[in-house]
């Protein structure tokens, strides 16, 4: 009886032969995942999507340094009963990702995420990238501290967003839809990132 492939085996075949490349290992739709992307990367370059949700012109001239050392953004949220329910969906967000980061700490990963240096590398730059943009961005609001904001934008720059355009060539089901839609998110966090820098990070 043949004994079924491990993902190491797998994994060390599709490195040692090119015609074999399992998509453990490979990014067979990397740029059908990434053109798919342009429409909305070009959208961004020019409009920003204001608080009252309407697209805006964007000015690439309002990147201001040095910051000042705090800034008063739960004031201005109180004026508005759209923002202040802007905010509980983010705190409940925050408080589902303690869930998700407890439960992984916890729970082994899915092979596909440690096959590799590579895969390795990525998932634990998912995980402490992800928790310092996600709860620095949250702490940083509240307590109005610049310093903050802009870690948590730089962690979530060159860790979480990397690792999560790494991980999504990997995804099972249908991946003619999921890829693109990941592509999507992840392009669309990792341009938020970006952003907090032209606003000073509201």
């Amino acid at each position: 009886m043949r004994q079924s492939k491990t993902y190491q085996s797998l994994y060390e075949e599709g490195r040692s032969n090119s015609k074999i490349l399992p998509t453990i290992y490979a990014w067979p739709t990397i740029w059908v995942d990434l053109l798919s992307n342009v429409p909305f990367l070009l959208l961004w370059y020019y409009y920003t999507l204001d608080y009252d949700c309407i697209y805006k012109e964007r000015s690439w001239h309002n990147l201001s340094l040095p910051w000042p050392e705090t800034i008063d953004y739960m004031g201005p949220m109180w004026t508005s009963l759209f923002e202040r329910a802007l905010f509980v969906v983010w705190t409940l967000q925050v408080l589902a990702t303690v869930a998700v980061v407890m439960f992984h700490l916890r729970t082994p990963h899915h092979p596909k995420f440690y096959v590799g240096t590579a895969n390795k590398i990525s998932i634990i730059s998912h995980i402490i990238g992800g928790s310092i943009a996600n709860f620095g961005s949250w702490i940083g609001f509240v307590t109005g501290r610049t310093s903050i904001i802009k870690i948590a934008s730089l962690a979530g720059i060159f860790l979480h967003a990397p690792a999560a355009f790494w991980q999504s060539r990997n995804l099972h089901g249908r991946r003619e839809i999921m890829q693109p839609l990941y592509y999507f998110l992840d392009f669309f966090l990792l341009l938020k990132y970006i952003e907090v820098w032209f606003e000073h990070g509201p």
